[in-house]
């Protein structure tokens, strides 16, 4: 559990750094490598967090669970719909998974984590909490975070500007950085495997109208099927908090992808390509500018989603039965990345299809902020 969260912690901390305008290196091509003589200089500052080969990371995270619950089990589903019978499933959290955890920071040198790291971990924590999701299953559904107390060290005193003053100051590099092996590919493909920037998020929290709706109630309309792994049919009881609805819903924004009458560019063979690509796909043709070879043949590597749809729960202030879609669309991109931004950035059209994968159940939509500022700091203000 530790890796996957630790992995996505860094994941969104890099968004926020190249939105701001640093360079970051790419872990799945070529990650920094510290140098002695050039120190801090010789890595990015995504690196001089989390570490990298010949620089450890500044901190180790540990996670400790009350009452000693599993939160991290999860439970063999196989869910279906209308749309995709032929599913293979999905795996999704057992009824704990809602209980508090309790994540420590251990300082890996003496004096501490400074105040900038600290800083830097607080508004990635924060960025999560409100728009994001954290773990190595954010693409399934699950992630929701709720800080209860951020404990003696996150609360921090240092505001927005003059924290990016000091990571300019220290560690921006002034000039432009020196070019990678994967930067030197076309406009093209970078496009095909572009990175995560904060300036390229756009989602929606989702609520629906209704807070006295039960799980009971809501589960039939969303349309879908659960078995478990010995086909008994799963079914949520009058207790549940959460419901598994992230397939129907994403199954409805690809159902917006599959039809070359939305686009203009784009035939039934070049649009299953850009499905694949921003939903995500394992064995399907995606665009891959990295081919792998598979018995001397070229083949496209599995594509993880750009968009990320998390189930229905039942907020902890509120009580109101909650849900985010939200994705890392570029701003330049083609066809399919503009209409698929248009769409997340559209209240009146997004609470049209939502509405419709959750089987009419009227909702309220609260789109992200479009400023940075806004995604980091409530209400926009350092």
């Amino acid at each position: 559990m530790e890796t996957g969260i630790l992995g996505s912690l860094r994941w969104w901390y890099e968004a926020i750094l190249r939105g701001l305008g640093f360079h970051v290196c790419d872990p799945s091509q070529r990650a920094c490598l510290y140098n002695g003589k050039s120190k801090l200089a010789s890595i990015c500052p995504a690196c001089q967090l989390f570490g990298c080969t010949g620089y450890s990371r500044r901190f180790r995270l540990v996670i400790s669970e009350d009452n000693n619950s599993n939160t991290g089990e999860l439970l063999e589903i196989k869910l279906s719909n209308p749309g995709s019978s032929e599913h293979r499933g999905w795996r999704i959290p057992a009824e704990k998974s809602a209980e508090p955890l309790r994540l420590s920071l251990l300082h890996m040198r003496h004096g501490g984590l400074r105040e900038v790291e600290r800083t830097s971990l607080h508004y990635t924590l924060r960025l999560i909490e409100r728009y994001g999701a954290l773990g190595a299953k954010t693409s399934q559904g699950q992630g929701v975070i709720r800080v209860k107390d951020w404990g003696d060290d996150l609360p921090v005193s240092m505001d927005f500007d003059k924290w990016y003053d000091v990571l300019d100051k220290k560690e921006r590099l002034k000039q432009e950085p020196e070019a990678h092996e994967s930067d030197t590919e076309n406009d093209t493909s970078k496009k095909a495997i572009s990175l995560p920037d904060i300036r390229n998020l756009v989602g929606a929290t989702v609520i629906l109208e209704d807070a006295k709706l039960t799980s009971e109630e809501i589960w039939p309309k969303l349309g879908l099927t659960a078995n478990t792994a010995n086909y008994r049919r799963w079914l949520p009881v009058a207790t549940t908090n959460w419901l598994p609805s992230a397939p129907a819903v994403r199954a409805q924004l690809r159902q917006r992808l599959r039809a070359p009458s939305n686009f203009s560019r784009y035939d039934e063979e070049t649009l299953a390509i850009e499905r694949h690509r921003i939903m995500g796909t394992t064995n399907s043709p995606w665009g891959d500018p990295y081919l792998k070879i598979v018995d001397k043949t070229s083949k496209d590597r599995p594509k993880g989603s750009d968009v990320f749809v998390t189930h229905l729960y039942r907020d902890s202030c509120n009580q109101q039965w909650t849900m985010r879609i939200f994705g890392f669309i570029p701003r330049d991109g083609n066809e399919a990345d503009k209409a698929l931004r248009m769409l997340l950035t559209d209240t009146n059209r997004l609470k049209t299809e939502v509405q419709a994968a959750l089987g009419g159940l009227a909702v309220r939509i609260a789109l992200y902020p479009a400023d940075i500022m806004g995604l980091l700091v409530e209400g926009g203000k350092g």
